[in-house]
């Protein structure tokens, strides 16, 4: 019936949330108050898993995170209730710790995005592999972010879109160094996996819009720490809507022109005037000599990544040597006001 409500009853606190007909099981959680972290909102971060005690739940047909779960686990933001259900959250079992950090710069990338840097405290432990994200906290938000800077680099940096207007946009007005925010992690289960099991000529990195972030920080590991040892080619496809949008453009042609097994692939999907960078899609840079033996990293908006991995799979790359790494329609967010990448 299009009227009916199932309810969700949380374990061990014995707290219910009722669930309206259509709604994901985290779209009710979090319309009851319930601050529940989740990066991608499509299923393939993993990180709201949730243990299933009783009832039964609809999941989405794509669930690309199924693999890292047991096998009485749900993903929230991709399940639907079919009848009552009784969960046990994950979030807050082992989860990470909160960090107090200490801003040391807040610049401009573009007029669209900013980076942060953060300073942790000496006595802090805090260890990350590149491709990994934060949940940053501030101002009553809580958003994810993805580490840009290399794990030898141990002070986040991370780059940031809001929307204009939007709430994210309000709390960093006035953000200046010396002023401090939270950060909680490492999380997610997207990062640079070195591996002996594919004879790999390259690597391939796939960024759409700020989906480009966590693929800094791969691009800058190997760079940085294995380049002597790295066995092949590093191929960067970055799309974005504009010119203006790959901020780091110009860095990415010097590191080009100096490293030669580095090699950069802009396109933006509307030509600025004076700019020559191609006008296209990531898929249409996706040729069969780029991608010949790659181990393929995704980041970026659902479409761009779903189009990618289809564009990859019709070249002959093999399904276990892509990762992706795909966010909503809300880029970067645990809530639902964050911009688009």
């Amino acid at each position: 019936m299009p009227d009916q409500t199932f309810d969700i009853t949380l374990q061990p606190s014995a707290e219910r949330y009722p669930a309206g007909a259509g709604e994901t099981i985290l779209q009710a959680l979090e319309r009851g108050g319930l601050e529940f972290p989740a990066f991608c909102r499509h299923g393939h971060c993993g990180l709201c898993r949730a243990q299933l005690l009783s009832g039964t739940h609809a999941p989405d047909s794509t669930q690309p995170a199924d693999g890292l779960m047991g096998t009485d686990e749900i993903l929230i933001c991709a399940s639907r209730p079919t009848a009552d259900l009784e969960l046990r959250l994950f979030w807050g079992l082992g989860r990470a710790p909160e960090i107090p950090a200490r801003v040391t710069e807040f610049t401009p990338l573009s007029s669209k995005s900013h980076r942060l840097k953060l300073r942790l405290p000496v006595v802090q432990p805090f260890t990350f592999k590149p491709g990994q994200f934060v949940l940053l906290r501030l101002s009553g938000l809580v958003r994810a972010y993805a580490l840009t800077n290399p794990p030898h680099e141990r002070d986040p940096e991370l780059h940031i879109r809001p929307t204009p207007g939007g709430m994210l946009e309000q709390a960093l007005t006035g953000l200046k160094p010396g002023d401090l925010v939270t950060i909680e992690g490492p999380c997610g289960q997207f990062y640079y996996r070195p591996t002996t099991a594919f004879q790999s000529r390259r690597t391939l990195l796939v960024a759409g819009g700020m989906g480009y972030a966590p693929l800094k920080s791969i691009l800058r590991h190997i760079h940085e720490t294995v380049d002597e040892s790295y066995p092949g080619e590093i191929e960067l496809v970055w799309e974005a809507a504009t010119g203006e949008d790959l901020y780091d453009h110009v860095w990415l042609r010097r590191l080009a022109a100096e490293w030669t097994r580095f090699h950069y692939h802009p396109v933006v999907g509307h030509p600025d005037t004076g700019q020559t960078i191609p006008v296209g899609t990531a898929p249409d840079a996706l040729t069969r000599t780029r991608v010949a033996g790659a181990i393929c990293y995704l980041a970026g908006a659902g479409a761009m990544v779903n189009a990618s991995m289809r564009k990859l799979l019709s070249l002959g790359v093999p399904e276990n040597a892509i990762y992706r790494e795909s966010f909503g329609a809300d880029s970067g967010s645990v809530r639902s006001d964050a911009g688009s990448p």
